[in-house]
């Protein structure tokens, strides 16, 4: 910050400004140096640096002993309910209509108060309305909010809303120093005359997946086990079982027809919860031209560096990522691809990673009515891990079984299980859902996983980096097929970049020219070269870069193939490096971002975003 000089006025202030975030419900503080000087830069400037408002926070001493706990957290990252919030928020509902939401924390807090909103059925994305907040009652660890479903029937006067309550615990721990956030939850009540009792409520999706030319996969979560139904046209297909998760198949589509679909959840004959109508489009049939677009982001993880509390939502940048899948679904995408780095994750702690993982689905939720999101493992997805002491050293060792990382990304996301295959008995961490390939029209895609055995058993080789063995044989096979079905266009995504250009050139595909990684990069770029891969679409850095990687980056490559590295959906941007092959980068920018590819026939084109809307790059692919 420039001093103010002799002869300026000296009359600066802080000005604390609340402003309502992208997020409905959400607020954040934004903070300016108003000064008197004559120059812009002495004029005005954002504190962006933790310890520049640290300081100045001593400067508050008439602030309210609240409004000083709330500034500290606004520089600081929220915290994983998993850590912090000993168990969810349970939701009575007495007979006359009061709402209790009672949570407990593993620490003391203060400041603890839960938001009331309710959504509108015109909403198209379905999106909470907040109108309503109760101050917590209780100790410094259990926490009880009340409201009554009275007063939220008087706001919701005049619109049409439906019974369902949208609800967001939220208080400060005072030990940790950061805001604990459920992040936005739903409870449905029944009225019978004067009676309120509860109902079920769908708590996540319905969300698509798998969308091909004849099906899709339709997936929901309710609050309490239910059976359940898919209505998509005038084809019906009912869940199996009572049970809190569903996951339905519905085939006999036609290709590249728009379906109109509903869900139908229900506990009892009385209580049958019948959502908003959705639509989807199936994809064309393969080998056909019809045109048809797609959205590429990367890296959406939380950002610990920011000044905005609400960006780092339970290791998700809720507030980047609403906007560009917002954004995305504007562009009239047929289907979103995310190679990896959802979430904050590298934890030991299993749970964590898994509400993590559905706090980012929660985020992408509204869009993901209408398209699918086919999803890979990143670096900090795959981290999940224990401690062992080996030839008296403490390392990092995966962890096993239902909390391996592989095995909660399956769990909790859903992509084709087309991938590789281990034996029976195998003790390696699963491809299922993290390697896979779909068709879409003419088009193939491939998403591969290369941090796969991210930590490795002290006895085992870690292929962080590197493509190899079963999944590269698996890759030499999909590609082969492809070829012979003729797909005119082929797309391969990983997260780690072959050819990284800014923040990861120590490491990625590359290791600053370590010959363990670049040789088993080559031998990939070469099968690439010979399936006349179009494009590879990366992560890991944060920043946009557009790549041609041809014989002059080594001659052994024999076509061109462009690299795109998209890793600019929330995390911490990465400045521009200079490795051996930056004359061949013909386009870097380390803003927020997201990119469209057009597919038309032959001809593929790119154009990348940012999450205002603004056009940052363009070019033709093919």
């Amino acid at each position: 910050m420039t001093k103010t000089q002799p002869g300026q006025q000296a009359r600066n202030r802080w000005r604390n400004r609340p402003r309502r975030g992208n997020l409905r419900g959400g607020m954040f503080c934004e903070f300016m140096w108003e000064g008197r000087g004559k120059s812009v830069a002495q004029s005005a400037c954002f504190i962006e640096r933790k310890e520049m408002l640290v300081s100045t926070l001593k400067k508050l001493l008439l602030a309210s002993w609240f409004m000083v706990v709330l500034v500290a957290a606004a520089t600081l990252p929220r915290l994983c309910p998993g850590e912090g919030i000993g168990i969810a928020p349970e939701v009575k509902i007495a007979e006359d209509g009061k709402v209790m939401v009672k949570w407990e924390t593993k620490h003391d807090c203060v400041g603890a108060r839960v938001s009331f909103g309710i959504d509108f059925k015109e909403d198209l994305f379905g999106l909470p309305n907040y109108r309503l907040r109760a101050s917590a009652k209780g100790d410094a660890r259990s926490h009880t909010a009340e409201v009554s479903l009275k007063d939220v029937e008087k706001v919701a006067q005049g619109t049409t809303y439906n019974g369902k309550v949208f609800y967001r615990a939220t208080c400060f721990d005072l030990k940790s120093k950061v805001w604990l956030d459920t992040g936005d939850c739903v409870f449905r009540y029944l009225r019978r005359g004067g009676s309120y009792r509860r109902g079920v409520a769908i708590v996540e999706g319905p969300v698509l997946a798998n969308v091909t030319s004849d099906s899709v996969l339709i997936r929901w979560a309710t609050d309490v086990p239910s059976v359940g139904r898919v209505i998509v046209g005038e084809k019906s297909r009912a869940s199996l079982g009572h049970r809190k998760e569903h996951e339905v198949v519905v085939d006999g589509l036609q290709p590249n027809a728009r379906y109109s679909y509903l869900v139908e959840a229900g506990t009892a004959s009385d209580d049958v919860l019948r959502t908003r109508s959705y639509s989807f489009t199936t994809s064309p049939e393969a080998g056909t031209e019809e045109p048809f677009a797609f959205a590429i982001f990367s890296d959406t993880r939380a950002n610990d560096y920011t000044p905005i509390a609400i960006e780092a939502l339970n290791g998700v940048n809720a507030r980047v990522l609403r906007r560009i899948v917002i954004g995305v679904f504007q562009k009239k995408v047929k289907f979103a691809v995310v190679p990896g780095d959802l979430i904050s994750g590298v934890t030991s702690n299993a749970r964590k990673a898994e509400l993590e993982l559905r706090s980012w689905k929660k985020t992408v939720g509204p869009v993901a009515h209408y398209i699918p999101f086919y999803t890979g493992i990143g670096n900090h997805d795959a981290e999940i891990y224990d401690y062992q002491v080996v030839e008296g050293k403490k390392v990092r060792v995966p962890k096993k079984g239902r909390d391996a990382a592989e095995e909660i990304f399956r769990t909790e996301m859903t992509n084709p299980t087309n991938g590789p295959e281990l034996p029976e008995g195998s003790k390696e961490p699963t491809y299922s859902e993290n390697v896979y390939s779909f068709d879409y029209g003419n088009s193939h895609f491939v998403m591969l996983n290369n941090d796969y055995k991210a930590i490795a058993d002290p006895s085992a080789d870690s292929e962080k980096g590197k493509i190899i063995g079963r999944q590269l044989e698996w890759l030499r096979r999909d590609l082969e097929s492809a070829s012979e079905r003729r797909q005119q266009n082929i797309f391969v995504f990983f997260h780690e970049p072959a050819f990284p250009n800014g923040g990861h050139v120590h490491d990625s595909m590359y290791h600053n020219g370590d010959k363990a990684y670049v040789k088993p990069r080559n031998e990939l770029w070469r099968l690439l070269c010979q399936h006349k891969v179009v494009a590879t679409f990366s992560g890991h850095e944060h920043n946009y870069s557009r790549t041609l990687v041809d014989e002059k980056v080594d001659e052994s490559f024999s076509r061109p193939i462009w690299q795109i590295v998209t890793g600019g959906c929330g995390a911490p941007f990465h400045p521009q490096d200079k490795p051996p092959w930056r004359r061949s980068v013909k386009a870097f920018s380390p803003r927020q971002h997201y990119c469209i590819v057009t597919v038309a026939g032959k001809k593929v084109g790119i154009r990348v975003y940012d999450p205002a809307g603004n056009l940052i790059d363009r070019a033709d692919l093919k």
